[in-house]
């Protein structure tokens, strides 16, 4: 029997690990809401057997625990701090399902 679980997602990731997928992600996007960033990183755990699953539980969330939201922030600062995001101010109800969310933007002639 499969038991489907609704709270936020425990993974497994180190920081260098989520240092590493952040980046690839950001190579990607150039811009891109904190939420979306989180949906990202849920599903590839979720693909690379790094959640740490209850036995014959499956998650139905995409949300993260809030301390790995703390350590992608920590991330997402040290990103600003060395002048590759910028956080983009301001709200557009037309961006997201999140309408509230952070968004950041890639700076320009950033890799």
């Amino acid at each position: 029997m499969i038991h489907f679980d609704s709270n936020p997602v425990p993974i497994t990731y180190t920081y260098e690990e989520l240092e590493i997928i952040i980046d690839d992600f950001i190579k990607d996007n150039k811009s891109f809401g904190f939420h979306e960033l989180c949906n990202f990183i849920v599903e590839k755990a979720k693909k690379d057997n790094k959640v740490v699953n209850a036995q014959n539980t499956k998650y139905s969330s995409s949300e993260l625990q809030p301390s790995c939201n703390s350590i992608i922030s920590r991330i997402l600062w040290n990103l600003i701090w060395n002048r590759k995001l910028i956080i983009e101010f301001g709200t557009n109800p037309y961006r997201s399902q999140y309408p509230d969310d952070t968004y950041f933007v890639k700076i320009a002639g950033q890799k």
